[in-house]
């Protein structure tokens, strides 16, 4: 496993209390936050923010243009030296504020920490609340299986981004074994379907991956394997096409 792109998503909503370990992470294996700061747009509401920490937002910021990141109200610096460089989830009910959690202590290249960014708000882009309805809407206690790909959050919406990528890429995987060892296995048997190992671990994760090589490819690979055909995936929208060119001309990337 690839342990400086372990990139985590917290599927279930959490609240905003830690654990905390000698080690850097909780007891969850989740990312303990060096600090915690409320933001509204590209501004961190706080004074008194260490240099790095704010330099490392406003990179942030610089990467993903604020109209597509509304939800995101909380920002919290962490050290990646300890395998994590990013993470993001949403904080309450109804999905309306997400978290982010970023490396400020330098443990990958500037580049890498760009592509976590991307990667991270891949996760917001595909399993925000017009993605995945709320889970009150869908009674888990039915035996009927949901109607599209199923998350611990609840049902995608036929038609969002992760059920139609499911659809189309993910059929002869299913059901998703999450253990890195199954997810190793996945990877080293289909090389050619993934952008990188850790892609492999599940859907979630595959489509935040291929998001981030499709925002980072000065071109787009030719359909010649199946990997490439995930990255093409989100040029079939126009509205991530869109997305696509801002990103990359804001992060001037």
């Amino acid at each position: 496993m690839l342990k400086r792109l372990l990139l985590i998503l917290f599927f279930s909503f959490s609240s905003l209390t830690y654990s905390y370990t000698d080690s850097g992470l909780d007891d969850e294996g989740n990312p303990i936050p060096i600090n915690q700061y409320d933001v509204v747009g590209d501004r961190i509401l706080e004074e008194n923010v260490p240099k790095k920490s704010r330099l490392v937002w406003q990179r942030f910021t610089q990467v993903i243009p604020a109209q597509y990141r509304e939800e995101i109200q909380v920002f919290e610096p962490i050290d990646g030296n300890y395998g994590i460089d990013g993470s993001i989830h949403a904080i309450n009910d109804d999905k309306s504020i997400w978290v982010v959690q970023l490396d400020i202590k330098g443990s990958v290249s500037e580049y890498d920490l760009d592509r976590t960014m991307i990667h991270e708000f891949a996760h917001l882009l595909t399993l925000r609340a017009d993605q995945i309805p709320l889970a009150d809407t869908y009674d888990t206690t039915i035996k009927e299986p949901c109607p599209s790909y199923a998350l611990p959050d609840g049902c995608t919406a036929p038609d969002s981004y992760l059920n139609q990528f499911v659809s189309q890429f993910w059929q002869p995987h299913l059901p998703v074994s999450n253990s890195e060892v199954d997810a190793l296995k996945r990877y080293q048997m289909h090389i050619n379907e993934f952008v990188t190992e850790y892609a492999a671990t599940n859907p979630a994760e595959d489509i935040a991956e291929s998001f981030a090589e499709y925002v980072l490819a000065e071109q787009l690979p030719p359909p010649s394997s199946i990997a490439n055909k995930k990255i093409r995936f989100f040029d079939h929208y126009r509205k991530l096409r869109l997305m696509r060119k801002n990103i990359r001309s804001s992060g001037k990337i």
